[in-house]
């Protein structure tokens, strides 16, 4: 009785221990789009990306959006631009489609090396992340990466969690009836 109880108990621990998902936007479509003057106002795009097949997305032939699984990494192909100060001027990734899970946490990879570029310049909510590079000068090597998070677990580990705990609960049950009598 002592092993089922220790093993259901194992069991458990380690299913809700696990990560939240094995993929969070690979092979999934999600749309990039180039924002400016405003966060609401769509300069160019939106272009579908197929996360981990299409590539990188090049806006004006300067800045590159690469996302990956669980980031979105921006590149730079000119030497010496600033981005025009406006209320936002950057890139958009939204899950158009709704195939990918909530957006729960989006932060700044220690890759990133474009000075200037901090939290405050990050936004997002469950279906978008936005990055703006309003007012920053940039080089060819400069890069921002951020790294995404998604929401709960898949709904197989939550099966097999629940279940786990059904296995101790029954065990203690059985256990206490046992005593009892």
């Amino acid at each position: 009785m002592k092993r089922l109880i220790i093993a259901a108990l194992a069991t458990a621990c380690s299913l809700a221990a696990a990560p939240a998902s094995a993929a969070l936007m690979l092979g999934k479509t999600v749309q990039l789009s180039y924002i400016f003057p405003s966060s609401t106002s769509t300069y160019e795009g939106p272009y579908n990306n197929v996360v981990g097949t299409t590539g990188t997305q090049t806006f004006f032939g300067i800045v590159g959006a690469t996302p990956g699984d669980a980031s979105l990494a921006l590149s730079f192909n000119y030497n010496g631009i600033s981005f025009t100060p406006a209320a936002f001027n950057g890139v958009r990734l939204f899950d158009a489609a709704g195939t990918v899970a909530a957006f729960q946490t989006v932060t700044i990879n220690a890759a990133t090396n474009l000075a200037g570029f901090d939290a405050s310049r990050v936004t997002f909510d469950t279906d978008n992340v936005y990055l703006n590079i309003q007012g920053l000068n940039v080089n060819s090597d400069s890069v921002v990466k951020v790294d995404i998070s998604g929401a709960v677990p898949e709904p197989a580990a939550w099966t097999l969690m629940i279940a786990g705990f059904g296995l101790v609960g029954g065990a203690l049950r059985r256990r206490a009836t046992t005593v009892a009598g």
